[in-house]
């Protein structure tokens, strides 16, 4: 009986050191430890998109809209990606308007003709972007090739 006791007693006192240990239940959401190691964050479906399987190529020049057109075209056949979604000049700049609304000074600065003309290509499933990049560089030695380096917060 006595051995029960203290079994049920030690049981008790590592479920208490266990609640106390990780916070508790009391503890709010924004007191406790993060769940993932520091520097980690856990993104959403959309932004993993963003930033891990989506490269941009810009196309600049006089007259880019065309080329982009061209590329993108190419593009949308390739098994590599899931998706070659084309983005003119224009288009750059209105997504650029949009993107700097809040910083006007920003805005009055930007022309449309500053701003290339762009494929925005998804890896497909189990790809990363990075890994394209150079494949990409080499087939449009002319545009400009980029991918996230990091996923801003």
């Amino acid at each position: 009986m006595l051995a029960l006791l203290v079994v049920v007693a030690a049981g008790a006192g590592i479920g208490v050191g266990a609640l106390l240990w990780a916070g508790g239940p009391e503890t709010p959401v924004a007191e406790r430890p993060p769940a993932y190691p520091s520097g980690y964050v856990r993104l959403t479906p959309e932004e993993y998109d963003r930033c891990v399987r989506e490269v941009s190529v810009h196309f600049d020049g006089d007259a880019p809209d065309p080329v982009m057109r061209a590329a993108a075209d190419r593009l949308r056949d390739d098994p590599r990606f899931e998706s070659a979604r084309p983005r003119t000049r224009q288009e750059s700049y209105e997504e650029f308007r949009r993107v700097f609304a809040d910083q006007p000074e920003v805005v009055a600065l930007a022309r449309p003709e500053s701003l290339p003309a762009t494929v925005i290509l998804l890896v497909r499933r189990g790809g990363v972007g990075v890994r394209a990049q150079g494949d990409l560089r080499a087939e449009f030695p002319d545009a400009e090739v980029a991918v996230q380096k990091a996923c801003p917060r």
